[in-house]
C-alpha cells in the first residue's frame, strides 16, 4: 500500500479502490428527480524534471447512483493508458453495489490489451464501513473504523490470483482540526511503512503543504516526496 493509498477515500466510489475504482443513468433513474454533482480531479507526478504520471478522474453523483470515469498516463503517440469505468447504486440507506471495469492497452501489453471486470460491496454505518470485492484477478477486502471525530483506523486485505501474492495492511488517521492538521500512517504484511504528513497553510486560501514517505524494510527501499495541495 502506498503513501498514497488509503483505505476508504471520501469519494463515494469506493473500488480500488485503489477502487477508487462511470457511464450514464440507467432507464429506470429518468424518472426520478435527482440531485446531480459533477466533480472532477486531475493528477500529476514529476521526476527528475519529466512528467511521468498523469491522471484525470470525473465523477457524477446523483441521489442513488454514481458514475465515474479515470484516464490514467494516456499517451495519444505511443497509443497506450488505462481507462477504468465504475459504477456505484444504492440498494438501501446502508447497502451499495457496484462494477468496475478497467481497460488497459500498449505495446507493452500482451496482445496490446488487457480488461478485467470486478463488482463491489459495500455496507456502511455512521461509524464503520465494510467493503468487498471480487474480480478475476483477485479479491479486495476493507474495513473502515471511525473511533472519534478526529481518530479513525483500518485494515485491508488484498489478493492477486495473477502473480500468487496476498497483502494485509493496517491504517490510521488522526486530525487536529485546530492546528489544520493531517496525519496518515500504514504498516503492511510486506513490511511497508508509509506515513503522510497534512498541514493547512491557510484557513482564508485554500493551500496545504504535504509530506509523505514509504519505506520498505525488507528491501531496504524507500520513497520520500513533499508537495503542495491547492484546494
Amino acid at each position: 500500500m502506498s503513501a498514497q493509498k488509503w483505505l476508504v477515500p471520501k469519494s463515494n466510489t469506493q473500488f480500488s479502490w485503489a477502487t477508487r475504482m462511470s457511464l450514464g443513468i440507467p432507464p429506470q433513474l429518468l424518472f426520478i428527480s435527482l440531485v446531480i454533482t459533477i466533480a472532477s480531479r486531475l493528477q500529476g507526478q514529476v521526476q527528475q524534471n519529466k512528467l511521468v504520471g498523469a491522471q484525470g478522474t470525473f465523477e457524477r453523483r446523483g441521489r442513488l447512483t454514481t458514475l465515474g470515469l479515470t484516464l490514467a498516463n494516456t499517451d495519444l503517440i505511443n497509443e497506450s493508458g488505462v481507462v477504468v469505468g465504475q459504477l456505484l447504486r444504492k440498494l438501501t440507506n446502508n447497502l451499495d453495489v457496484g462494477a468496475e471495469l478497467l481497460y488497459q492497452y500498449g505495446k507493452q501489453i500482451p496482445g496490446q490489451k488487457l480488461s478485467m471486470l470486478s463488482y463491489s460491496l459495500r455496507y456502511t454505518t455512521p461509524i464503520w464501513t465494510a467493503v468487498a470485492t471480487l474480480g478475476s484477478s483477485g479479491a479486495h477486502f476493507t474495513y473502515y473504523h471511525k473511533q472519534t471525530d478526529n481518530l479513525s483506523f483500518g485494515v485491508e486485505f488484498e489478493s492477486n490470483t495473477n502473480v500468487g501474492e496476498a497483502v494485509g495492511t493496517f491504517a490510521y488517521q488522526a486530525e487536529l482540526p485546530d492546528e489544520g492538521v493531517t496525519m496518515r500512517a500504514s504498516i503492511d504484511t510486506n513490511w511497508s511503512v508509509g506515513g503522510v504528513f497534512e498541514k493547512r497553510l491557510s484557513q482564508q486560501l485554500p493551500f496545504t503543504f504535504a509530506m509523505s514517505g514509504l519505506f520498505n524494510h525488507a528491501k531496504v527501499a524507500g520513497k520520500f516526496g513533499i508537495g503542495l495541495i491547492i484546494g
